[in-house]
């Protein structure tokens, strides 16, 4: 059985406009949701040209979730740790867009999401499906504004409000209760979901769990699509492309990346992101605290605070770090950073508006080094929990094993029924 939902997102913009701006929310939250704790770990493995055979020309991008301790406990009973790796694939071929999310130890779990992107609100049968899907599909209108988000870890990721936000370069928003009548631009995201998890006993349960989730995250990203409207709002696609190539190489590098896959891709892209850094310098904006590309990173920040903290709570101590030097292939980017430093200085010692810098990637590894030793000193403080939660693990355990062989038996009884048949 397959489950069907499409959900209806209206946004003050033109399409065009949601085209930028959902390539740039894309790649922010990626990032975002790679380096905040308790995110799951997020791989990058394409992002690259294609060509689909009913669409046409578009982007293929290929990406790898690790997000066991995301799920319910419920479901984290049926979902072995080491199973729990998401795939995701998507063509992106605007105005329409696929994307479909594997489980490799689940053949039996599939979650399909296409899109279209249309001027208009009002499109009974956007997706041209025929009178028996339609008959089983359940359509809901999603409001930005009035909505409001489930306070569920797994599907949100910001608390930004379109009844509060107020674009500066374009005077949209806030928006009110009817923003829907008095939008001058609108158009509309048409996102059909298909989720199949056909497996006894938990079916129907996992399956709504998917719609839910599914439901929470278009709502929390278009809020943020609408409320980062400053940060996209004048970039071109090559501009996008170059910070989507730039935030590629900061979350293969937070969270599960190769170093010499981020060394390849920041060569590759250097000269590129420095001259788009020099054309948004023309503007005369300023970016702000999240806009990408990102801020140099000051190690001074309160990181270090909460890594003592953390300490605190495993029983272990900070230790003095040493520089990890970078390898020759990042060299010359950490050379083109130093000689930059001083640029942001006017006459006077007045600060003028700075232009997007090129990453710090000689800091960002050692970030990534010492969130790895972050991970270490919390998996330390696991060991050391009291006895009742080592048996409630075991517990877990067993139930997850019994939920295993509850469903190789109804695979077996399945595969008697088709014999039979």
């Amino acid at each position: 059985m397959v489950v069907t939902c499409e959900f209806r997102i209206p946004m003050p913009m033109t399409v065009q406009e949601y085209f930028t701006a959902q390539l740039y929310m894309t790649a922010k939250t990626t990032r975002m949701e790679a380096e905040r704790v308790g995110g799951a770990g997020v791989e990058i493995l394409k992002n690259e040209p294609c060509e689909h055979p009913k669409h046409g020309r578009g982007q293929y991008t290929l990406k790898v979730y690790h997000f066991h301790h995301k799920l319910p406990r419920w479901l984290r009973a049926v979902v072995a740790k080491n199973k729990a790796t998401l795939r995701e694939e998507s063509f992106n071929c605007f105005p329409y867009i696929k994307t479909t999310l594997t489980i490799e130890s689940f053949k039996k779990f599939q979650v399909v999401v296409e899109t279209q992107h249309l001027p208009s609100t009002e499109e009974e049968n956007a997706h041209h499906l025929n009178q028996k899907h339609l008959k089983g599909r359940k359509v809901e209108y999603l409001d930005i504004a009035m909505d409001e988000v489930d306070q569920d870890e797994t599907g949100t990721m910001g608390s930004e409000d379109p009844k509060k936000f107020r674009s500066l370069k374009t005077g949209r928003g806030p928006l009110k209760k009817d923003w829907r009548k008095t939008s001058r631009q609108l158009m509309c995201a048409y996102k059909l979901v298909r989720a199949k998890f056909d497996y006894f006993g938990l079916r129907s349960k996992v399956e709504d769990f998917i719609i839910n989730y599914e439901r929470n995250l278009f709502l929390s990203t278009h809020k943020q699509i609408f409320c980062w409207m400053d940060e996209w709002y004048g970039l071109s696609i090559q501009q996008v492309r170059e910070i989507e190539d730039r935030e590629t190489a900061l979350t293969n590098m937070g969270g599960h990346g190769r170093l010499d896959e981020l060394a390849t891709a920041a060569g590759k892209r250097l000269e590129g992101a420095t001259a788009a850094g020099k054309r948004l310098e023309g503007t005369g904006e300023t970016s702000q605290q999240n806009s990408l590309p990102l801020p140099e990173v000051d190690e001074s920040t309160d990181d270090d605070d909460e890594e003592e903290e953390e300490d605190k709570q495993a029983g272990g101590r900070q230790g003095q770090r040493r520089p990890v030097p970078p390898p020759p292939a990042l060299a010359g980017a950490k050379k083109l950073k130093d000689g930059e430093g001083n640029e942001s200085k006017g006459e006077g010692g007045r600060g003028r508006p700075q232009a997007p810098q090129t990453v710090d990637l000689d800091s960002f590894m050692e970030e990534k080094r010492r969130r790895e030793e972050r991970e270490r000193r919390m998996e330390g403080s696991e060991n050391g929990r009291t006895r009742g939660r080592e048996v409630m693990g075991r517990r877990e355990e067993e139930e997850e094993e019994e939920g295993e062989k509850e469903q190789e038996g109804q695979e077996e009884v399945e595969e008697q029924e088709e014999q039979q048949d």
